[in-house]
């Protein structure tokens, strides 16, 4: 599944749908058509529920959407004096969500709700009141489901960027926090895990000029090692990450062989 902008480029006519690719045979169709602000679909860990950001109630709300009746609901419709929701991401076992909420004038907060978008509760901690404005970036939850992952840079009134950019790894019982400081010049666009030690970071560091590249870092949260993967002269964006013993066969599926990934040094 993924998200087609059919707005044309033209910024006048904002129009965007979910298309589902079947891959064996290929057929390709829309999901939900004619809802034009659906955005951000995220399917659920067993693959029978969608998870997206619309304003077809003319209000910006995170709903959940069943892949195979197409019923759906606004979760945080419930509580939506909260404030506005956006990017959200599914715990592994799928009975919860994360996702940024912008509370106020501050910046956004870091919310967990479960699938059905009851017991809405506050991760990150609350900002202290001042002039300055904290901005959260694309949380997602560790492989284990004890840990969540977002990057955040402090940003004065004129939009100028105050210290360094951190990535904060929070424990989702505890809210105990593990801040990792980058340089101020680096940008963390966004990241996953591949394990509970290991994440994979699309990072930015100011060092290319005249203009700046993306490159995917390995990063170890204990030893704090940063590992440049791709040295691309492209952008590089949006990791992902497979893990465990994967089934390898040829094209004719006559005769079926195991083989093992090796895991990365």
């Amino acid at each position: 599944m993924f998200e087609r902008d059919l707005s044309r480029g033209d910024g006048t006519n904002f129009h965007t749908e979910f298309v589902i690719v079947d891959l064996k045979p290929p057929k390709e169709y829309h999901f939900m058509k004619n809802h034009r602000t659906d955005r951000f679909p995220r399917v659920s860990p067993d693959g029978k529920q969608l998870a997206f950001l619309s304003n077809r109630l003319k209000d910006w709300h995170i709903h959940v959407a069943d892949l195979e009746s197409g019923a759906e609901e606004a979760i945080t419709a419930k509580h939506a004096d909260l404030g506005v929701p956006s990017y959200m991401n599914w715990s592994p076992d799928g009975k919860q969500l994360v996702y940024i909420h912008g509370e106020n004038d501050l910046g956004a907060q870091i919310w967990i709700m479960n699938a059905d978008g009851s017991r809405p509760r506050r991760l990150s901690h609350p900002v202290e009141e001042g002039i300055n404005r904290v901005l959260k970036y694309l949380p997602s939850w560790s492989p284990s489901g004890q840990f969540i992952m977002y990057s955040e840079v402090t940003l004065t009134p004129n939009f100028e960027k105050v210290g360094p950019t951190r990535l904060i790894i929070q424990s989702v019982r505890t809210r105990q926090t593990d801040i990792h400081n980058f340089p101020r010049d680096y940008a963390i666009n966004n990241g996953c895990w591949i394990n509970d030690r290991i994440v994979l970071l699309s990072i930015e560091t100011g060092e290319i000029e005249p203009e700046t590249n993306w490159e995917i870092y390995r990063y170890d949260l204990i030893s704090r090692n940063l590992t440049n993967l791709t040295k691309h002269p492209a952008k590089d964006f949006h990791p992902d990450w497979i893990s465990g013993t994967l089934a390898v066969f040829p094209l004719d599926k006559l005769t079926i062989r195991w083989a093992h990934l090796k895991q990365p040094d």
